[in-house]
């Protein structure tokens, strides 16, 4: 199969705008997609996860990737069954989100 290549920009760019304002900015400089970091530690980046998605989309964007916390995956090999447990629910929730918000890849 042959595809097209796609050019994508993550959306956290380091310029203090909006998220609006970057996805825009992204899709005017002629960018096909973008990527997004899946906030775990503060609140109100939780709960902006599941408005980013369609914002993005809405400035013409595809959503190539969600970059997942690093943070965390010690957790997965950890010797305490509790604590390997809790990893795995975390890390499956954010592929929840993925097939949720359709999208194919969490990094």
């Amino acid at each position: 199969m042959e595809t097209t290549p796609r050019l994508g920009m993550y959306a956290a760019f380091g310029f203090h705008v909006s998220f609006e304002e970057r996805v825009r900015l992204i899709a005017e400089a002629g960018f096909d997609c973008t990527s997004l970091w899946w906030e775990e530690k503060h609140e109100r980046g939780r709960a902006f996860r599941g408005l980013a998605p369609p914002i993005a989309r809405g400035a013409g964007l595809d959503i190539e990737s969600v970059h997942v916390p690093y943070s965390w995956c010690n957790e997965l090999w950890s010797d305490e069954a509790e604590v390997r447990e809790g990893g795995l629910a975390r890390h499956c929730g954010w592929l929840d989100d993925c097939s949720r918000h359709e999208v194919s890849i969490m990094v």
